[in-house]
């Protein structure tokens, strides 16, 4: 998969390439390299989409009765992710080679075959190939 962001550069050197007032934008809090404005995206982009299939039993169960003829939703999702480069580059000569996005999405209950309350997974992709303005990632 090839992420583009257009217009947004990927890294602050990219960023003090540019004309300073079109890139007001350049901010990188944590540090890394990485603009926040481009990592923010970037995950949105690359972010899982969650399945169900119909036979899933679960979808039947997920509304718990709360007395009163009133029921709840009992289901939870939950999902973070992180875009990082390894090892976190203490100057501004990052190498795209190592750029890391991992997601972990964490659910209230396993509806599956002998569910039981909690469940997580967890998934990642590299980037394969960079350039200033696309980033090529395949699956960890």
């Amino acid at each position: 998969m090839t992420l583009r962001v257009p217009g947004v550069p990927i890294t602050v050197a990219d960023c003090e390439a540019g004309n300073p007032v079109e890139y007001s934008f350049c901010v990188d809090a944590d540090g890394d390299g990485l603009l926040d404005a481009w990592e923010n995206i970037a995950m949105y982009m690359a972010r899982p989409v969650i399945e169900f299939d119909e036979s899933e039993d679960g979808l039947k169960n997920f509304n718990t009765s709360v007395g009163g003829g009133w029921y709840t939703n009992s289901y939870v999702l939950a999902s973070y992710g992180r875009v990082y480069a390894l090892p976190i580059p203490q100057t501004p000569d990052l190498d795209m080679a190592d750029l890391r996005f991992h997601y972990r999405m964490m659910q209230s209950r396993d509806y599956g075959p002998g569910g039981h309350d909690g469940d997580t997974s967890f998934f990642g992709y590299r980037a394969a190939q960079a350039s200033i303005d696309a980033v090529t990632i395949d699956w960890l």
